[in-house]
């Protein structure tokens, strides 16, 4: 019953929002956000090709970490260290299609390239979120990347999660700071952490009225 569940979630993504071209904000998108962002950001190849390599690794983990473990369900095969480039070159060799989504690309290039091999003695991973922990974070160095992670991840979490329970209405660059300072703070238990679960101590608030204005953010 759960196979033929995650299936039956697996086709319906791929006929929404998800998998398709984000021309404009889905109704999930707009009450994710609480209705405070006019317009969807769009994650296509024209974002893409603005992008250093590190950003789309980010937004690629992103995404995969989403999909897998609050979607359940199944990204393409291989991480972003195996199409990022082939992602860049469709993207070049078919400016026509600069409005597609990066997930869809990622997911053809995936269908027309040969499985992936496995890494001999390569890790397995069978807790939430895997490796994207708070090691993962402090290792990517760059607050671009952690940037583009936390894109690619509230996008997912706005668009292929059907009744999202976390709402994020702030700009991906609050989070950043803010998980950055909590495993600073937090050395002994943080580095061990996933990333989305320290994000999820900074959500948006219910049952904090709307008028209230954020407080500022200290960087």
């Amino acid at each position: 019953m759960k196979t033929a569940a995650l299936s039956i979630l697996a086709i319906a993504l791929s006929i929404t929002g998800c998998f398709a071209s984000p021309q404009a904000p889905t109704a999930l998108s707009q009450q994710a956000s609480g209705n405070k962002e006019p317009k969807e950001k769009v994650y296509d190849g024209n974002w893409w090709l603005t992008k250093e390599v590190d950003e789309r690794y980010g937004f690629m983990d992103g995404v995969d970490d989403c999909l897998t473990w609050v979607a359940h369900a199944k990204g393409p095969p291989g991480g972003p260290y195996q199409f990022e480039q082939k992602i860049t070159r469709y993207y070049k060799a078919h400016p026509a299609e600069r409005s597609v989504s990066v997930l869809e690309v990622w997911r053809k290039v995936a269908r027309e390239s040969p499985p992936p091999k496995p890494i001999p003695g390569g890790e397995t991973w069978s807790n939430p979120h895997g490796y994207f922990d708070g090691t993962y974070w402090v290792q990517m160095y760059y607050d671009s990347a952690r940037q583009a992670f936390i894109e690619g991840y509230l996008w997912c979490l706005r668009t292929c999660v059907d009744k999202p329970s976390e709402m994020y209405a702030r700009p991906a660059a609050y989070y950043v700071h803010r998980i950055s300072d909590y495993i600073q703070t937090h050395p002994k238990t943080a580095y061990d952490e996933a990333v989305a679960t320290i994000l999820s101590r900074f959500r948006d608030n219910p049952k904090q009225k709307a008028t209230v204005p954020d407080p500022p953010a200290q960087w």
